[in-house]
């Protein structure tokens, strides 16, 4: 999995971290979302689109802390991101930067 934070833009209502999720085409599903705090654990909120590399998606999410997400395969199996850059016991953990 890939999670990166590129530049800083605007949102619809504050300055925002655009951030990629990726999984690779090897994950065995049909369709992928992501969950997480950044979207209220509405996961329909932030589905996922193939690409020749696999899944990818991306969010519009406030920068300056960290928001806890999993992917959720083929609308039923929540998933943790096999190497984010922090995990915890029962989610992952993408960090967003101040854009100060």
């Amino acid at each position: 999995m890939t999670i990166m934070a590129s530049s800083i833009g605007n949102s619809d209502l504050a300055p925002a971290v655009v951030v990629t999720f990726r999984l690779p085409s090897a994950v065995p599903a049909e369709s992928a979302c992501v969950g997480g705090e950044f979207n209220g654990w509405f996961y329909t909120a932030t589905p996922m689109e193939r690409d020749g590399d696999g899944f990818i998606a991306h969010a519009h999410i406030p920068p300056g802390r960290a928001y806890r997400f999993r992917y959720v395969l083929d609308g039923e199996r929540w998933e943790n991101d096999w190497a984010p850059t922090i995990t915890s016991r029962t989610s992952s953990v993408a960090m967003t930067r101040s854009s100060t």
